[in-house]
């Protein structure tokens, strides 16, 4: 992660889940709170089928998931996808599948 006003994030790995996926972007729901413009890192894998992307994306909005504090979500928009995974990318979201998120 790359984040001006958060420096304590820079270089470190996240596990989260992805609560809502496009070809644009993403929701995360994670255990810290990522400020906005945060630039990230994405490694997205998914369960069924088995694949994974690297993308790059920036945190446009951020806020706490609960009262407890204890879990953020943050909505992600993608920086860039490569051309070369377009393609691939654009079929898995359509089949709607089972999957992990994992910036890093």
């Amino acid at each position: 992660m790359s984040a001006d006003n958060a420096p304590e994030l820079v270089n470190k790995t996240f596990f989260c889940l992805t609560e809502i996926l496009s070809m644009t972007g993403l929701r995360l729901k994670l255990h810290v709170q990522v400020p906005v413009r945060t630039i990230m890192q994405l490694r997205i894998a998914f369960i069924k089928p088995l694949r994974a992307f690297r993308l790059e994306g920036r945190s446009v909005w951020a806020q706490n998931s609960d009262s407890s504090s204890r879990s953020f979500v943050c909505g992600v928009e993608f920086t860039r996808i490569p051309p070369d995974i377009q393609d691939a990318w654009r079929a898995m979201i359509e089949r709607k599948p089972s999957l992990q998120s994992i910036p890093g």
